[in-house]
């Protein structure tokens, strides 16, 4: 596990696809974070634990490459 520090404006959807490429994953936050829902508000500094994936999507890798950070709430990427 990794423990990431979420950012202004970030959902756990946006954290799905920064991490794991796939927003649908958004369960694995929900299980491996305690006291985490679907539909909870996430504020800056809050501490995520994010699972190990064996091999990047390309869309990671994109993310990754051009330093994008999903922000739904703050309606910008990057």
């Amino acid at each position: 596990m990794q423990i990431i520090e979420v950012e202004q404006g970030q959902t756990l959807l946006d954290i799905a696809l920064q991490y794991y490429g796939d927003a649908s994953l958004v369960v694995w936050l929900i299980e491996d974070n305690e006291g985490i829902e679907f539909d909870s508000e996430l504020t800056q500094g809050d501490t995520l634990n994010i699972r190990a994936v064996e091999q990047t999507s390309d869309v990671v890798k994109y993310y990754q490459k051009n330093n994008i950070k999903p922000n739904s709430n703050n309606g910008t990427v990057g």
